[in-house]
Parts: structure tokens; sequence; C-alpha cells
């Protein structure tokens, strides 16, 4: 080690001799000469002592009176406040004067020092990159790294960043050896300001823990200044003064978790506590997660429940709706908070009243429910029930669970949807249930102006029971962009506007409504009941159509087709022909999933092959495949997207409210919509379950569209029943069913499925063809095609089928027929008053072929009635030649959606096809 060291050396590291440890003695030495020539300058050190009393005095009377200003402001301000703030004001003044003093002497030092960032991280890896945020640009001094267990290590590189473009700035280090790891002190001499700083090492597989600290010059900062101004005010309990220095300071810093923190305190202390939770969400969601949810659930504890006479209130309304005996329970109110501004998310506060009106409804309530997801923070949540009685039980949290909600895609790790549960105890008619918990959302990805571009969607009713009153209540911002949309029989939902406290609160309240829920589809409350949706104002459909394509094609250029995907092209032949075979390649052999690992490909040139290497991908990666693919065969292809979940657009709300893409390709003229994440679509139809539904197609325009809805004849199911005589009494015969379209990959994969589970091959077949041809006896079946590279599926075999019964010298029958799609089940047992649907368009057409010797002992057979309209048309034609008898029944469905003006048809057309869909028998005895 170098021991020529000056004095004026010594001088400059005098700050850090606590931190190095000197070894060598000889700058031991050094170190005591130099202090002992300090010591016998003995005039000089006087001269400097007295100049620091005089100071001292200058600060004390220049504190003093800053005090006596403040007490003097004070007096002036009594006479404009109110009675309650002179109280505490006057609590406020009584604070002793020396420790004004104090803190006045502290915050005037403070004020002109430096500042010290510092990180802290543990390591779990030879690599390790980590990062430090300031939040106010800097230009950093000094950069201290601690390796905690450190022999060895590489600072590979250090990053600088203004809002999010890196800057090149050079830097030189010394490294110094610690008993407990290394040091490395960094110097950064010239870099334009900056917000982040990342630190990249390499072999640190030996550290335990990085620590950085930044050293910044004060140099006049405004935000220091005003920070360390209301900590001065704070401490002194100069409240208001306190709270304007911290809201010009949030100004020029917003996003500091721990500005926050301080500042939910002050409000604790100024007893606003609604402020207080709202900037300890915000101290969260910046960084302090666990501190800032701490202070937030500490908030709730007292105030969670509502007023017990408020819900005395509901109770008594509720008794004066007339309302039929027959709904068990009812919602007296349905609550829900929305408070925007969280930097990036929004706060949810819902509050569920239930009442059991009917002690079955009771004993028959087990538990309530709520679902949140991995994207949410459940903030807390509590249960109790008021008795009949008038007696009060709040739930201990050991009846509260939490796990994977029913409807979670088990597949998709990247999104966790959970159900929270809260099991309740014995319950008996008149009870009241008081459900309350609070989340807090993601609310989607930020903008350049550091607004969201997020959307919610919500419901003010209740879907399971009547709702006495219904009230959706957003808190935001005055200058907050957000537009609303009330869907759904709007006229009922009565929306209300305020402005208070520089806070707008938009609220949609309904009252004694019944909810619609009574068909079988899985979009009826989108299509049905009253929905209130917002979404971010001045997002276009366009924009939002150009950001969701960049994210998922970005440098899709530079990627290469997978040689198994070339292959399939280079021998197909024409364009039609490979892309079919791809479709369903990517259909099959690629697992439907998403894994966390995944999302690092999107945007980068090897993504085609890495999906194909890692043999799963969801909706995105299966598209992206199939757009790949498209564009090799020179085909026009565009992404689409579509909320599976809602199944609705809300047009006037320009958002990304989308959870599924696909991929439609133009053939022949034509879109074709390509869903190979789905294991039941098809290649030469649409996917079944989306057909009718608006969908944004990722052009230049960014337009809304709708699928189109296939013709009948894309969805054919064909019976052909060949019959040869009489057996135990049944009918022995053949049949030759043949299927096309989506309800043929149904019953494929139905029937695979089915070889899994049953016994053996016959008696899975059977299982499955009971679905079509009820009470059917298999002897034998072959299987002609499969929907594995086709859309059609096709099976023959023997059967028996048609039990008669004995009457008199006849024999009686009923055949019967069935498709899983046709709603007749529903038909029969709801009533169906606002909505209806088929599954899909469809074309059914049976044939019975009796032999001579049946047609010889036929007597009779009955015949539906034809008809024809815009929704169903019912024929049946008879053909007699010298040796045979077959019977024609065809139903053909030329609509998915029934409106309104149709839905009078629907009885006749019901009926008609129940009937066309069995046939009754009548045989001569032998």
């Amino acid at each position: 080690m170098d021991t020529n060291f000056s004095p004026a050396c010594l001088d400059n590291i005098a700050g850090e001799i606590d931190i190095i440890v000197f070894m060598d003695p000889a700058i031991s030495e050094t170190v005591r000469l130099h202090q002992n020539i300090q010591s016998e300058n003995r005039v000089d050190m006087e001269t400097v002592y007295s100049l620091l009393f005089v100071t001292a005095i200058i600060i004390v009377i220049r504190a003093m009176i800053a005090v006596q200003n403040e007490i003097n402001d004070r007096r002036l301000m009594k006479e404009d406040v109110d009675i309650e703030r002179q109280k505490k004001e006057k609590e406020q003044s009584r604070i002793p004067f020396f420790r004004l003093i104090y803190y006045k002497f502290l915050e005037y030092f403070r004020t002109r020092v430096i500042d010290d960032f510092e990180s802290i991280v543990d390591c779990d890896g030879p690599d390790y990159e980590m990062e430090l945020k300031f939040h106010v640009h800097r230009r950093p001094v000094k950069i201290v790294i601690y390796l905690s267990g450190a022999t060895e290590a590489i600072l590979d590189n250090i990053v600088f960043l203004h809002k999010g473009e890196e800057i090149t700035g050079k830097y030189r280090s010394r490294t110094f050896a610690r008993r407990d790891g290394i040091k490395v002190v960094t110097y950064v001499p010239k870099v334009t300001l900056m917000d982040k700083i990342i630190f990249r090492f390499e072999k640190t597989a030996d550290v335990r823990r990085i620590a950085v600290q930044t050293r910044l010059m004060k140099d006049k900062f405004e935000d220091y200044e005003l920070y360390h101004s209301a900590l001065g005010y704070f401490r002194t309990a100069q409240y208001a003064a306190a709270l304007e220095d911290f809201l010009r300071y949030m100004k020029l810093a917003p996003h500091n978790p721990d500005f926050h923190l301080v500042l939910c305190q002050l409000y604790m202390v100024m007893e606003n506590l609604k402020k207080a939770e709202q900037h300890a969400l915000l101290a969260a969601v910046n960084g302090r997660d666990e501190i800032g949810l701490g202070y937030y659930r500490s908030f709730q504890r007292d105030r969670l429940f509502m007023e017990t006479k408020e819900i005395e209130r509901l109770n008594r309304e509720a008794d004066q709706w007339d309302l039929d005996y027959q709904y068990g329970t009812m919602t007296l109110l349905k609550r829900q908070e929305i408070t925007h501004g969280l930097d990036g998310w929004y706060l949810l506060k819902s509050t569920l009243v239930l009442k059991l009106r009917r002690s079955l409804a009771a004993r028959m309530r087990r538990n309530i429910q709520f679902e949140f997801s991995s994207g949410k923070y459940l903030l807390t949540t509590g249960l109790r029930i008021i008795g009949a009685d008038g007696h009060i039980f709040e739930l201990p949290r050991e009846r509260f669970t939490s796990g994977d909600s029913p409807g979670k895609n088990i597949y998709i790790t990247t999104r966790d949807n959970k159900v929270g549960t809260w099991i309740l105890p014995n319950l008996s008619s008149g009870d009241i249930i008081e459900l309350q918990f609070h989340l807090l959302c993601d609310e989607g990805r930020s903008t350049v102006d550091g607004r969201t571009d997020g959307f919610i969607i919500l419901s003010p009713a209740d879907y399971s029971c009547p709702t006495l009153s219904g009230i959706i209540e957003h808190l935001l911002p005055p200058d907050w962009p957000i537009e609303f949309n009330i869907g759904n029989q709007p006229d009922i939902v009565r929306r209300h506007e305020d402005s208070t406290d520089g806070q707008r609160s938009v609220s949609f309240r309904i009252e004694k409504y019944i909810p619609v829920n009574n068909i079988d589809f899985a979009f009826e409350n989108s299509f049905l009941n009253p929905i209130v949706s917002c979404g971010t104002a001045g997002n276009t459909w366009e924009g939002i159509a150009r950001e969701i394509y960049n994210h998922y094609t970005d440098n899709y250029e530079k990627d290469e087709l997978p040689p198994v995907l070339a292959e399939i092209i280079e021998k197909s032949g024409t364009p039609r022909r490979a892309l079919r075979k791809a479709f369903y390649w990517v259909r099959d052999k690629l697992k439907y999933a998403s894994i966390g690992s995944a999302l690092g490909y999107i945007g980068k040139p090897g993504r085609a092959g890495a999906i194909v290497e890692s043999g799963v991908g969801d909706c995105k990666d299966k598209s992206y495949l199939l757009f790949l693919v498209s564009k090799k065969l020179g085909l026009e292809a565009e992404f689409v997207t579509i909320s599976t979940e809602n199944g609705i657009i809300v047009e006037n709300l320009p958002a990304d409210q989308f959870d599924h893409i696909l991929l439609r390709v133009n053939l022949d003229g034509h879109w074709h919509y390509l869903d190979a994440a789905s294991a039941y679509a098809v290649f030469d139809s649409n996917p079944g379950y989306l057909q009718g539904l608006k969908i944004l197609a990722l052009n230049d325009e960014g337009t809304i569209e709708t699928i189109d809805i296939d013709p009948p004849e894309k969805n054919v199911l064909i019976f052909t029943e060949t019959f040869e005589n009489i057996k135990a009494d049944r009918l022995q015969g053949t049949f030759h069913l043949l299927a096309a379209g989506n309800g043929a990959r149904l019953l494929d994969e139905n029937w695979k499925w089915q070889s899994l589970q049953a016994r053996d091959h016959l008696q899975s077949a059977q299982l499955v063809l009971r679905s079509f041809l009820p009470n059917i006896l298999l002897k034998s079946y072959d299987r002609l095609s499969q929907t594995t590279n086709s859309d059609t599926f096709e099976v023959l075999g023997v059967h028996n089928r048609c039990q008669f019964s004995p009457l008199g010298e006849r024999n009686i029958g009923i055949i019967e027929w069935n498709d899983p799609n046709l709603p007749l089940d529903y038909w029969q047992t709801l009533q169906l008053d606002r909505l209806f649907l088929f599954h899909q368009t469809t074309h059914i057409n049976i044939n019975l072929i009796f032999s001579q010797e049946l047609k010889n002992r036929m007597l009779d057979y009955s015949v539906p009635v034809s008809m024809g309209n815009d929704i169903c048309d019912i024929t049946c034609k008879t053909n007699i030649s010298n040796d045979s008898l077959t019977v024609s029944r065809n139903i053909v469905i030329k609509k998915k959606f029934v409106g309104q003006d149709e839905i009078h048809l629907i009885p006749e057309i019901m009926t008609g096809m129940d009937k066309a869909l069995q046939m009754a028998l009548s045989f001569r005895r032998d």
C-alpha cells in the first residue's frame, strides 16, 4: 500500500477514517503527527472556536425570531378558523420553548448537508441486477457499494436513466477489503440528471447481500427544502404549515413512498382518516407495501362495518317491498366504492348486506364468497351477523379462508384467480349478514402522462337475488379523464355527480331490482342485467389496437418460422391446405398453457422457436405462430381481441377490455377466424361460442366488428338408421352418424375422453352415442373419420333401438334423437321472456329406413307439422319403394340470437323441434 500521504490528502479522506481500517504503522504515525500539528497551532484554533460561538448565537437569535413570528401568525389566524381548530392550536402552542429551538437548529443544518439514498437486497444467484430510484432527477456525487460475504465480485456496469432513457457516463472506482466482504467506492463526476441507476454485478455467487448507498449534494434542491421544512413543522405540531409544504413537495416527487408514509401519519394526527388511508396505499403501491398496507389495515379495525341504525333502516324498507315469498334471500344493500388516482391502482371497497327471508334459505346458506385475482391485494375483510333478535355476532378471522376460484384457468400461471370464503354458523330466518372486503386493484398499463388505460365494469345489482338498493360510487380527482357508460336497462339506473373537498364523486344507483338469470348463456349478465363501466377518456380504438398489436408482434420480421411448420408449408401444395395443416398441428401438438417465463420472449427474435420447443402456448402464442405461417404463405392476416369474461365491448369507452386473442385470415375473400387455443375449434368454422360477439381488429383503423355466424350447412348432424327386424321387443339394424363443424369436434373429443374412462371401447362409444341416439344398445362400430385433421366425424355400427310395449295386437314404441346444442331442456323448464339463443346454427337430417318385412308389419307412425320462418325450418318426407320405407326429417336452425320481435315464435318452434326429434311407431305383432 502507498504510504506517501500528505496532510491535505488526509483532510480529504477524514470522512472515511471510520470505515477504512489502517493496517500499516506508517499510516497511523502520519495521522498522529498531523493531529499534533493542528493542536500546536493554538491561535488559529481559538479563532475558529470564536467564530463557531458567534455563529451559534446568530442561529439561536434567528430561531427565536422565527418562533415569535410563528406565534404572531397563529394569533392573527385565530379569527379565521373555527373553535375546534383554535383549541387544537392552543394545545400545539404549549410545546416547550427549548424543544422548538432544538428543531429549528436541527432543520437549519439538515437543509445544508448531503442526503443518502440506500438500497439493500439479498443475493440468490451468480449474476445480479438491482436498481436505485430517485423521486426527483439527481446528479450523484459518490456511490458506495457493500458486498457482504464477498471475496471476489465484479461490477459489470452501471446504467444511468433519465425518464427511461439510458445515459452514458464514465465512472471510476476504488475497492477496499473489509472484514465481512468488499467495499467499492464509485465516483460519477459528470452525468446528466437522472431518476434511476441500475447496477449489474457478475460472479456474485458468494455474496450474501448487496447494499448500495448513493450520496447526493443538496445544492439548494427545492424538494429537499420543502421536505425537511415540512418535517420540522410536523415535529413541532404545526400541522397546517407542514401540510402546505408536503403538498408542494408532492408536486415535485409524487412517487416517494416514504413521503406518503409521513403524510399518512400527518393526516392521522389531523383526524382525516380518509386521506390517511389513501396515502398509506400510495406508499404501498410505490414500494412500501408491508408498512403502507399495515397502516391501512389498522385504520379499518374499528370502522369496517356500517352503522347498525343504517342497516335497521334498510330492513324496514325491505319489509315494505311486496316481494314474492319464493325469494328466500334479499340483498338489502350492495355498495361498491372505487377510489381512483393511486398511481396506476384503484381501491375497491365493497359492502354486501343480505337478509335471509326463509328458514330454508338460512339452513342452506353455508358460506358467502367473493372473487379476486393475483393482480389485486386483499386488504381487509370482515363479516358479522345481525340476528333477528338484535344480537350482533362478528365472525372470527379463523372462519375466513382463500383459495383458487372455481372459474380459475389452471393452465394460466400468469393469472391466479382467487376466491375468499367466509364459513357461516347456523342461521335463522330474519338474520342479516353484512360482508365487507377491500381490494387494491391494478388499473392497467401506464401511459405517457402517468394515467392508465384501465377499464372497470361492475353491476349495481346482485345477480343471485333481488336487490333493494345497489350503489356504485367512483371517487376521483377533479381533472381525472374518465368516461362512464350504463348498459342494459339504463332507465332504471340513476346517476348523480358531486364535487366536494377537491374530489369528484360520480355515483350510480338502482332500487328494488329483480335480476334476469334464466337462460343457459355464458354472458347473460352482461347482456341482460344493468352494468356500469368506466374507462380513461381520450383513448381511441385506433391507439388501443396499435398498442396491443405492437406488444404482441414487435420484431416479428426478425423471427424465423420453426422447421416443423416450414416443412408443413413445403409439403402441402396450396396455401389453404398448408394453413389447415398448420392450424391442426398448433391446436393439437402444443398444450394450452401460459407460464411466467414465456412472457420474456414476447417481442423478441426467436420467440416462435421457443414456443415450439417448450411444447406449450396460450392464445397469443398459438395465434402468433399462425400469423407467421400466414405471412409466409402471403395471406392477409390480422389479430383480433375479444372479451371472453364479459362477452361485450363497450364501444364508447376505448380501453384494453380484452382477455383473449385469435387470428383471422382472408381466404377466398372471406375472413376465417382461427382459435387454435380452443381444443374444440375446427378450421372451416368460426369458434362456436364466440360467433355473434364483437371483436377489436388490430389493424390501422382499430375497427370493432362482429364474428360471423356460420350458415347452418357448416354445422351438420346426419342420422341414418336402417332397421331389418324386431327382436326382444327392439328394432335391430345398423346406423350411420355423420357430424361436421364445431359439433363434430365436440363429439370426437367427448368420444376420446370417454375412451379413457370406460371399461372398454364398446362401452365408451355407447356412452357418447347415447347423447345423440337415446336408448341405443351398441353391438359393434367402426369410426371412418375423426377431427384430428378434418372438420368431420363419421361412425357406423350395428345397434338395437326403441323398446316396444305390447298393446293388444300391436307393438308400440317411440324412437328419439338428440342434439346437445339444442336448448330444449331449458325451454321446457324455464320461462324465457327476455332473450333466447341457440348455441349455433345447425342442420339436422334424420333418415329412417325400414326393410320390406318391417314395412309390411308397420301400422302407423307419427308425422310432425312442417313449419318455416326466419328462425327455423322443419320438414318431413316419406318415400315408399318395393323393398323399403324411408322417412326423412329435417330441422334447420337459421339464427343464433333471437330478437325481441321474434320471441313469440319460440313456443311453436320448440314444440315443433321436440316432435320432429321423436317418432311414434306401431307394428303388427307376430
